[in-house]
Formats: C-alpha cells, sequence, structure tokens
C-alpha cells in the first residue's frame, strides 16, 4: 500500500503532461529537477538521460508506463535494503569483536 503510494506520487510529478506515460523529455526535467534538490546544479546530459530512460523502457515503446516506473523502483529499494542490512551486518560483526576481546587486568 505504501510502495503504490509513493509510485502514484513519483509518476504523477514526473509525468508532467498527465497523459499517462512519462516521455524522455518528462524524463530529463524530472532527472534535472531530482539533481536540483540533491544540491547539484547543473542537469544531466543527454547521454545519461537516453540510458536511464532506454533502461526503464522496458518493452521499447518510446514511453515509460507506471508498472516500468514501479518495477525500476522495487529494484532500487531492495538494493538499498540489502546495503543497509550488509552495513548493519558489518557493525554487528565490529561490536561482537570489541566485546569478544578479553579485558585486560589491572
Amino acid at each position: 500500500a505504501l510502495f503504490n503510494q509513493v509510485l502514484n506520487k513519483v509518476f504523477a510529478n514526473a509525468d508532467q503532461d498527465k497523459s499517462g506515460t512519462i516521455d524522455i523529455n518528462e524524463t530529463e526535467k524530472f532527472l534535472g529537477g531530482m539533481l536540483q534538490q540533491m544540491g547539484v546544479n547543473s542537469n544531466p546530459d543527454k547521454a545519461s538521460v537516453t540510458k536511464f530512460f532506454k533502461e526503464l523502457d522496458k518493452d521499447g515503446s518510446g514511453y515509460i508506463e507506471k508498472k516500468e516506473l514501479g518495477s525500476f523502483m522495487k529494484t532500487v529499494f531492495k538494493l538499498q535494503k540489502e546495503q543497509a542490512e550488509s552495513a548493519l551486518k558489518k557493525l554487528k560483526e565490529q561490536a561482537g569483536e570489541q566485546l569478544e576481546q578479553p579485558y585486560l587486568s589491572q
């Protein structure tokens, strides 16, 4: 439910002409807006936009549909979750090693 709410919001933000699909120009504007929000004051280059667009446009229709964006977002969220779990595991291992070291006798 939460994922669908996020997907709908992201898609609505990117689909500026409300056509139900995202074209390459909307993709470029959307990525530029995201970069600005992250503090990057330059627009993405055409080659990067085209590569990103083609990666999301799985069916090659020339448009990104909501299901294609959803599939991409699920992949990104899964990778983030795996990275967070890996980092947490490393922290636990490091903490465990520190606890296992014998204290110096006084």
